[in-house]
């Protein structure tokens, strides 16, 4: 029940991209939202297994669908020189919400009816249906804009993200760069994962050992099975849940520690 998520996140993590290259960065956001959203009303009224299992996978194709293109969307928005500290931040941003769903299980432990995991469940919605509500506000990302021929709509964009004046040198010379690697782009024509692996086999393998090695080393099992975990240790029960809480306070606290060093860095302060 807990596993299955992953197979529909994997499957809408290979789908994500070309979608967002057909239909938007923002349509493709609002749609995983969507998608995870009635994932979630699937688990929340689910009445057996079956039902929780088919509300799981469905999840997860929201969560591949997210896990794909909200780094995209952020890092196509996002100067260059603050790039990564952005994607730490959001990263941050992901573990409080992990954080914040342990302390809702363990406060939602102590009422004695079926609410005390439906509850839950339906939460997982509300954030769903605000992340999709946002996508009417956010604007588009400006590459997409521009890789569709809205030159005129993409530099508007590239505009608000800073004084909002089409005709300031930063605003022209961020344009500027952007498509002229959109047109770099077109002339290789291949825009396959196939061609992905061969132009930039070094970079794409570097990215995705990175990600694989940190999921291997075995964070998962902590993530997703630390009750029963902790209850293997000797917590029975509600501490187990509690001190899953604990251990997703420190989680969390330890995704500051590069994100303080970075700052440190960049203003000069040093460590």
């Amino acid at each position: 029940m807990v596993a299955i998520l992953e197979i529909g996140a994997f499957i809408t993590s290979l789908l994500a991209a070309p979608l967002a290259d057909a239909k938007g960065r923002r349509f493709t956001v609002r749609l995983g939202a969507a998608v995870f959203s009635i994932g979630g009303a699937v688990q929340t009224f689910t009445r057996g297994y079956r039902s929780m299992c088919i509300g799981r996978i469905i999840s997860g194709f929201g969560v591949g669908m997210l896990s794909m293109i909200v780094p995209i969307y952020q890092s196509e928005i996002s100067p260059a020189e603050h790039r990564g500290r952005l994607a730490c931040i959001e990263f941050t941003g992901n573990i409080v919400g992990y954080a914040s769903s342990i302390w809702i299980d363990y406060f939602c432990s102590f009422i004695t009816s079926d609410l005390s995991w439906r509850i839950p469940l339906f939460i997982q919605c509300l954030g769903g249906v605000i992340l999709a509500a946002g996508t009417f506000v956010i604007p588009e990302s400006p590459r997409f804009l521009i890789d569709t021929d809205q030159d005129d709509e993409g530099l508007r964009v590239i505009a608000d993200f800073h004084d909002g004046n089409m005709d300031d040198p930063i605003t022209r010379s961020e344009f500027t760069e952007i498509k002229e690697a959109i047109l770099a782009d077109r002339a290789v024509g291949d825009r396959s994962y196939r061609a992905l692996f061969r132009r930039y086999k070094g970079r794409v393998f570097l990215a995705m050992s990175s990600q694989a090695f940190a999921q291997m080393n075995g964070i998962n099992i902590v993530s997703y099975y630390a009750p029963l975990v902790f209850e293997q240790a000797g917590f029975v029960g509600r501490d187990a849940i509690l001190m899953t809480g604990w251990n997703s306070l420190f989680y969390m606290a330890s995704s500051v520690v590069p994100q303080a060093s970075d700052f440190a860095e960049w203003s000069g302060w040093g460590l």
